[in-house]
């Protein structure tokens, strides 16, 4: 039996082949928006825009990297050095740290006590008359001349004492005494010199004089003995 004519509108589905030939011609026969989906869907096309294509890395992307790249080794210069600072400043020595302590603050009360006194070491009258009018005049109660003495002696002695390094500890105690009177009684608003002061005194009242004193000379020598004490025992 012969086959019935087609007609002009019948339906034809092409091959894949075919079909994207006639996408790309732009004829896709009587229904092309379904011939347009079957064959987007069997090889994924995009519905209308091209496909993105690559930039390949060019000459700005590369200068990028290498900027990166020479911070990143500039930050682990830097590192290494002050990891390598550190370290060194470790290694000082606490002896080396009360010895400065130690001057540091003998000096200071010592030039103190050097203004109180004349050649002979001998209190002067103005230094009195400043315990009486300046350094005491919150205080009226307590007598100027044995004050100014008293004051003038621990300035005199304790520096000495703390500069050796004999007795350190306890000689930093009149010392922190009499700064805390004179930030709360006499000079109130020098507080940031006192503080330095106060600093100086505590840090050798907590860490001792070091090993550069007699407190650790004679230490030492005390070991020795109790060791070869116990070893006669």
């Amino acid at each position: 039996m012969p086959a019935a004519p087609r007609s002009s509108r019948e339906f034809i589905v092409p091959t894949k082949k075919r079909s994207c030939e006639l996408v790309q011609q732009g004829i896709a026969g009587p229904a092309p928006d379904r011939i347009l989906e079957a064959i987007r869907a069997e090889y994924w096309l995009p519905a209308s825009s091209p496909q993105p294509v690559a930039r390949k890395p060019g000459k700005d992307s590369a200068r990028s990297t290498s900027q990166t790249a020479d911070q990143g080794e500039a930050m682990t210069a830097l590192l290494r050095h002050a990891r390598r600072f550190r370290d060194l400043a470790d290694r000082i020595p606490h002896s080396v740290i009360a010895l400065l302590a130690r001057a540091s603050i003998a000096a200071i009360f010592w030039r103190s006590a050097v203004t109180k006194v004349d050649q002979d070491y001998q209190v002067t009258d103005l230094t009195i008359a400043l315990f009486q009018d300046e350094y005491l005049k919150s205080l009226p109660f307590l007598p100027a001349a044995p004050m100014a003495y008293l004051a003038t002696a621990l300035e005199l002695a304790m520096p000495a004492l703390i500069l050796i390094g004999f007795a350190t500890r306890l000689a930093t105690l009149p010392l922190i005494g009499m700064a805390l009177f004179i930030q709360l009684f006499v000079y109130p608003t020098s507080w940031p010199d006192h503080l330095i002061w106060f600093t100086l005194l505590v840090f050798l009242l907590a860490r001792g004089p070091g090993a550069i004193s007699l407190d650790a000379l004679l230490a030492r020598q005390f070991d020795r003995n109790g060791a070869a004490m116990r070893a006669g025992a």
